[in-house]
């Protein structure tokens, strides 16, 4: 819910924290587009378990993705399908 200036500035910052400490983050979110750019890895979860671990660049191509998964990322590029 944050303006896009400061979604920015956030996100410089942990990248910079991650770049320079080399910490491992959690990150929740559900604006995919942000998740792909600054994961290495997502997990998809239904109904309160994990149903899906993949790498972040594989949201993009959609292969390889659990049904769920598949859903989630059809709705957030606004697909029919979803």
């Amino acid at each position: 819910a944050l303006d896009v200036s400061n979604q920015a500035r956030i996100l410089e910052l942990l990248t910079r924290l991650r770049r320079d400490s080399g910490a491992t983050m959690l990150f929740v979110g559900h604006d995919l587009a942000v998740v792909a750019d600054f994961c290495d890895a997502v997990m998809t979860m239904r109904a309160g378990r994990l149903v899906d671990i993949v790498p972040a660049a594989r949201l993009r191509s959609g292969e390889g993705l659990h049904p769920w998964t598949r859903a989630i990322v059809a709705a957030s590029r606004g697909d029919a399908a979803a």
